[in-house]
């Protein structure tokens, strides 16, 4: 477990002067099917930041997937391609609204899903892929984009992580459904608890701000066009999204560069294999991540990182399908929304389920997190302190 990071969210007199006017006004969130203000603002600023057509806001990332996968008409019974190595909350999602996750590998390097895996997985059965761009790295777009359009399948992208993210001139959102990003207390941008919606498909768009309130259409706010729910966004929240994303290309750009640098440090040391590097044209670095398989030089330097407030730890203890969620009894009986055979087979398989890479990573895998890199000449203490556990014998 990391320890809280006393130091982060950031927030300075810009957060707080805005928070101020939406307290304020007499609109503190949307009304009549429509967003207004601060949330408006927020909405159009940043899908122009991530060259988009549409945003729209949401009260988190994890409400947000689950809307996005019924807006994608994914339901009962569907399978849906998803990396093990992710939160859990990439995977309930897609129980929660009956669909089955078929759960793929990843590539040891990049931590996001492994093509060969994903292809080998794909049946007649599957109806989309979920993408994780987990740490801020994001998955092959281009790639990706071609397999699932070679397949007639459906992508959801969870960025939870990947703020400002960018690969081959492309930014997360770019295929198909779109992409939902997070604002809690963590994230690289962070407004307590908040997600958005990134789409350039106005279908989905329109569909999932009417789920969002209610089904409700915009500014109609007593005609119900179809089963929704409230899952929106308030003021408060955007009005300090609206400051925290002034930041983003600042703090990205800090967060690469001491990254860069400390990859340059560690990259001399056999026992310590890099993730993910700066290979992307933007990279948030949400997560700094490394693997070192010696398990006392593992647990050596994490203690160290964090007795010295650098905040640290092992990440994912073990593939999502190994979560104690699925060996609850009651657990089958709650979603069983799905056809009832293939759930209770897919049930009966997972705890079957052993993916190599997945294993491998979350047994060596140390994550340092963004805020640790806000600082110039960071990668410097952090290496020092490395190093310094290298030094001592183990």
């Amino acid at each position: 477990m990391m320890k809280k990071n006393i130091g982060w969210p950031l927030f300075d007199k810009n957060e707080k002067k805005l928070v101020n006017l939406a307290i304020q006004k007499s609109i503190h969130c949307a009304s009549e099917g429509k967003n207004v203000g601060f949330t408006k603002k927020f909405e159009i600023d940043f899908a122009k930041y991530h060259k988009k057509k549409y945003g729209v806001a949401c009260f988190n990332c994890t409400v947000g997937l689950e809307a996005l996968l019924i807006c994608a008409d994914i339901g009962p019974g569907d399978e849906i391609l998803v990396p093990a190595f992710t939160y859990t909350s990439s995977v309930t999602s897609i129980l929660r609204v009956g669909a089955i996750p078929i759960f793929i590998d990843i590539n040891k390097r990049t931590l996001c899903a492994d093509l060969d895996s994903l292809k080998k997985n794909i049946s007649k059965k599957t109806k989309a892929i979920m993408l994780v761009h987990f740490g801020g790295y994001l998955n092959d777009l281009k790639k990706i984009k071609k397999i699932a359009k070679n397949n007639k399948l459906r992508v959801v992208e969870d960025a939870a992580q990947a703020h400002g993210s960018k690969r081959d001139g492309l930014y997360p959102g770019e295929i198909d459904a779109g992409a939902i990003f997070s604002f809690q207390r963590n994230k690289n941008m962070c407004s307590g608890e908040g997600g958005i919606l990134l789409t350039n498909n106005k279908k989905i768009a329109n569909k999932f701000r009417q789920f969002i309130w209610h089904g409700t259409l915009p500014g109609k706010s007593n005609i119900h066009n179809f089963t929704g729910t409230n899952f929106r966004i308030t003021e408060f929240q955007s009005a300090i999204l609206i400051a925290q994303l002034k930041k983003l290309k600042r703090w990205n750009n800090l967060r690469m560069m001491e990254c860069k640098k400390l990859d340059k440090f560690l990259s001399n040391y056999k026992m310590i294999t890099l993730n993910h590097q700066n290979e992307l044209e933007v990279h948030a670095r949400h997560l700094y991540s490394f693997r070192v398989e010696n398990k006392r030089f593992r647990k050596k330097i994490i203690n160290n990182l964090n007795k010295n407030k650098i905040i640290c730890g092992p990440g994912y203890s073990y593939p999502v399908y190994k979560s104690p969620l699925f060996k609850n009894k009651k657990f089958p009986k709650y979603f069983l929304k799905s056809n009832i055979e293939n759930f209770k087979r897919w049930y009966s398989n997972i705890k079957k389920l052993n993916l190599e890479n997945s294993e491998k990573v979350c047994k060596e895998n140390i994550i340092i997190p963004h805020f640790n890199f806000l600082e110039k000449n960071s990668s410097k203490k952090i290496f020092k302190l490395i190093q310094q556990t290298f030094n001592e014998k183990v």
